[in-house]
């Protein structure tokens, strides 16, 4: 007699990566390192299965209730969503589904968002040496992150029918005047060259022909972990990358981004492979900060590169000039990423 298959999947923890693990379908998917919290996103994964949720046809007395919008959410808009946005939209679901779970999602509004708000406010980061919370808080950056991943969530939700335009437009007014009290992240700044010299001396060939490209095209950390020779133009001198996925892809935005030389001679090593550079984004990262050390200058990250050659692009040639190299559809955004000569000589100088 075969054995009935399981009802609910089981978590393993896999060593390797310090993550919580569940095998779906014969295939092993990766959630976080906190057991509480990938219990939660697991919950939140089981609900969106089929047969497990309320007809989204047909509501209840009272109208839906949160879990069940959350599950349909989790089934139907999920899986369409790049994958670090994913990640927030499982965490958020499943924290929202453990507070408010059994509330009609039309009861859903200010207070309750409030209540979301502080919950994050509270929770700390997950330590990559012990695989726990216990790291410092959340920062402001990300809980905002979280607020937008809830009214993404609701928006979509009202679209279909499945809440009130009235609760959807309380929900977005709470996430856009909400103020964290969580630290924030320092602001970014281009990597000094001197720093970038001296970190490159350190690194592996691979992480230097990688952030030394980064540097030279301003490409996103993402689209340069995601290069493929499927989707890099050939046909002419100067090559032209356009990712399928980036930032942008779901509002119908194209990329492009044009290699020269110079670019195409740090690639050749690696041309054949798919994708042609093997780390991950921490990977990554880390490499970058552990050379840095070595070399004796102040750590920094790889989107420091796409800062340095926003600057660069900025002071040379123009705002407009910059906005076309970043992949910007206006210059408020241009504006994160750009400093100005004064102050650039100034931190140079310093």
């Amino acid at each position: 007699m075969a054995r009935p298959a399981r009802p609910f999947p089981v978590l393993r923890f896999h060593a390797h990566s310090g993550k919580w693990t569940y095998y779906r379908d014969g295939q092993r998917r990766t959630l976080t390192r906190d057991r509480q919290e990938s219990e939660r996103m697991l919950r939140a994964v089981v609900m969106a299965a089929d047969g497990q949720t309320a007809s989204p046809i047909m509501p209840g007395e009272g109208g839906h209730l949160l879990s069940e919008i959350a599950a349909i959410y989790m089934r139907e808009a999920v899986p369409r969503l790049e994958r670090r946005s994913a990640v927030r939209a499982c965490y958020v679901l499943g924290v929202a589904v453990d507070m408010f779970g059994a509330m009609p999602a039309d009861r859903f509004r200010v207070r309750e968002v409030e209540q979301l708000t502080a919950r994050f406010t509270a929770t700390k980061s997950t330590s990559r040496k012990t695989g726990k919370r216990d790291g410092p808080p959340l920062s402001y950056q990300y809980v905002r992150k979280l607020l937008a991943a809830v009214r993404q969530w609701i928006r979509w939700s009202a679209m279909r029918d499945l809440v009130s335009a009235e609760s959807c437009a309380k929900v977005c007014l709470a996430v856009r005047h909400a103020k964290p009290e969580s630290p924030r992240r320092p602001q970014a700044v281009p990597v000094p060259p001197a720093d970038f010299r001296a970190t490159m001396e350190k690194c592996s060939p691979e992480v230097r022909a990688m952030a030394t490209l980064q540097l030279l095209t301003g490409m996103r950390t993402g689209e340069l972990l995601g290069i493929s020779l499927a989707e890099i133009d050939r046909s002419r001198p100067m090559w032209v990358y356009r990712p399928a996925r980036h930032k942008n892809a779901s509002k119908g935005k194209g990329r492009s981004i044009y290699l020269d030389a110079e670019c195409q001679a740090l690639l050749a090593p690696w041309i054949d492979r798919t994708p042609i550079f093997g780390l991950t984004l921490s990977g990554y990262d880390q490499h970058l900060k552990r050379a840095a050390k070595r070399a004796g200058v102040t750590p920094w990250r790889a989107y420091a590169n796409r800062h340095a050659r926003a600057t660069e692009a900025a002071i040379e040639s123009g705002d407009e000039a910059a906005r076309l190299i970043l992949g910007h559809s206006s210059k408020r955004i241009l504006s994160i990423y750009t400093h100005t000569a004064e102050d650039e000589k100034h931190r140079r100088a310093g």
